[in-house]
This record gives structure tokens, C-alpha cells and sequence, in this order.
């Protein structure tokens, strides 16, 4: 987890502050002994520092701290059972039914995930989504989905999530292929799967979008 302050940028003759930063832990957060990691910061000058734990306890502060929750917490991470890609094959010159010419076509994916506990645990639910599909030329071309930030709500445990983006007016063609999948749930446990540790031919019966003129 992490703890973000922000202000606006302060007088000059106010160099010094004592500044307070409240966790927000979630409501499944793992019981037990927490360690801050780090502390890191910047000024209106851009000037940037960082703390690792080490150094914060040489400066005399106390980095460890107790969660309790009686209901045990949310350790386990989401799973994606499997996807299908909704657009294998799309055409920039073709515009979406009822939209004017020229408006580039619209690609999509559906995800079908589940968010598991272990014994009585709870199920915090399933938060956010991405997926990534690039081309294999190495030029950096690659095409995004992710469903909308924080959407879903606590306790759902699993479903299928459909996923879309709108293709640029100058994207380029050719094949696009899984780059990677994340999935995270509301206790902040995540999936991440990727096409070099991943067969994904295994998880979607086609894993690339055909991006035709």
C-alpha cells in the first residue's frame, strides 16, 4: 500500500513543515506486522528524495506498525480462467455502424476472471483489468484496454469483464499479439501474466487483433 501528501508550493519564508500522511488500508488488508518500505518526496523545485526502510530506522522512525482485522484478510491474488478476443479482424477504412467516414474502428476482448480466498478468508472482489496486444516488429506499436478504474464492487468474485478501445486514425496495420494480462482485486493482490512466461494459447482461442487498411 501507500500514502500520497500534496499541497500547494509554499513561501519561502516557510522552508520547514511537519507534514502528516494518512494509509488508507483496505477493509482486507492482511492482519499482522506491516514495515513501511519507503518514504520518498519532492519539492516546488523539483528536488527529489527517497528513504528506504533501513535509513528511515536510522533516523529514529518507527517503521513497523499492527493491522488487526478480525475477519483475516484478502491474500490471494485473482485468476483469469480464460478470454476470447470479441475483434480478430478490424479495418481502419471501415467505420463503426451509424458513425460518419473516416472514425477508426473499435477492438475489445472479454476476460473471464475469479477472485479466490483461502479457507474462510474474504473475497475483497475483482477491481481492475488490463490487457495489452502489440505487434512483433519492435517499433512500439501496441494497442491498450482496461476497464474503468474502480468500477466494480466489493465481494464480486467472478464474471466475465468486456474490455474495448478505440483504434487510432493512424495506427498502424498488421497483427497485434497478447503483450500481457493484469488483473487486481480490491485487496490490492494481482495476476500478472505476460507472453514470455505465459502460453496464452492455452487461456484464448486466438490471441491477436488483425489491424487491416
Amino acid at each position: 500500500s501507500s500514502a500520497c501528501w500534496t499541497s500547494s508550493p509554499r513561501h519561502p519564508k516557510w522552508p520547514k513543515s511537519r507534514l502528516t500522511s494518512a494509509l488508507n488500508l483496505s477493509p482486507f488488508a492482511e492482519p499482522g506486522v506491516w514495515t513501511i518500505d519507503s518514504v520518498n518526496g519532492q519539492d516546488v523545485a523539483n528536488n527529489y528524495f527517497y528513504y528506504d526502510s533501513d535509513e528511515l530506522a536510522a533516523l529514529g522512525f518507527n517503521t513497523n506498525f499492527t493491522v488487526v482485522n478480525p475477519s483475516g484478510g484478502d491474500v490471494t491474488p485473482p485468476a483469469l480462467i480464460s478470454g476470447k478476443i470479441l475483434t480478430p479482424n478490424v479495418s481502419l477504412s471501415t467505420p463503426p455502424k451509424g458513425t460518419a467516414e473516416g472514425t477508426p474502428p473499435f477492438v475489445g476482448v472479454a476476460l473471464n476472471c475469479v477472485d479466490k480466498s483461502t479457507g474462510t478468508s474474504p473475497v475483497s472482489g475483482l477491481r481492475h483489468l488490463w490487457i495489452r496486444l502489440c505487434k512483433t516488429n519492435g517499433d512500439g506499436d501496441c494497442i491498450s484496454m482496461h476497464s474503468g478504474s474502480d468500477s466494480e464492487k466489493y465481494g464480486v468474485k467472478s464474471g466475465t469483464w468486456q474490455l474495448g478501445s478505440q483504434l487510432q486514425t493512424d495506427q498502424a496495420t498488421g497483427r497485434y499479439y497478447i503483450d500481457y494480462v493484469s488483473i487486481e482485486d480490491h485487496a490490492g493482490n494481482y495476476t500478472y501474466l505476460d507472453s514470455y512466461n505465459t502460453d496464452f494459447s492455452t487461456l484464448f482461442p486466438s490471441q491477436n487483433i488483425l489491424v487491416n487498411p
